[in-house]
């Protein structure tokens, strides 16, 4: 109990209607506090990592974001897994390190190093 208050003397309707005003208050609370803390490395506009292409259109973001990204995951996810299954022909060979980059590496890359909207 802080002060008077505790969670027990709130009816449950009145805690449904504060969740959607604490979400809202969450989600832009973020970004609020994100911007004031640019670090070292940032550009000027304080982004580091995920950040937009400036000649990309905001349909491109969005659908990199929405689209390109999750099917990159899958695609590094099912490139571990045929890695898996060509590692022991690739390795007597001495091709595992070529096996790795074109299953996982470059998928991954793909997915998770490149800026939003780049293709």
């Amino acid at each position: 109990m802080l002060g008077g208050f505790s969670m027990r003397s709130v009816s449950c309707t009145q805690r449904k209607r504060c969740l959607p005003v604490l979400l809202a208050l969450a989600l832009f609370a973020g970004p609020a506090a994100a911007q004031e803390a640019a670090e070292p490395g940032a550009n000027e506009s304080g982004c580091i990592a995920f950040c937009s292409n400036p000649s990309a259109s905001n349909f491109d973001v969005a659908f990199d974001l929405i689209v390109l990204r999750p099917a990159g995951a899958a695609r590094t996810l099912l490139g571990f897994v045929a890695f898996a299954g060509t590692a022991p022909l690739s390795a007597p060979g001495g091709y595992l390190n070529e096996a790795w980059e074109a299953f996982v590496q470059d998928p991954f890359d793909d997915a998770f190093h490149r800026k939003l909207g780049e293709f």
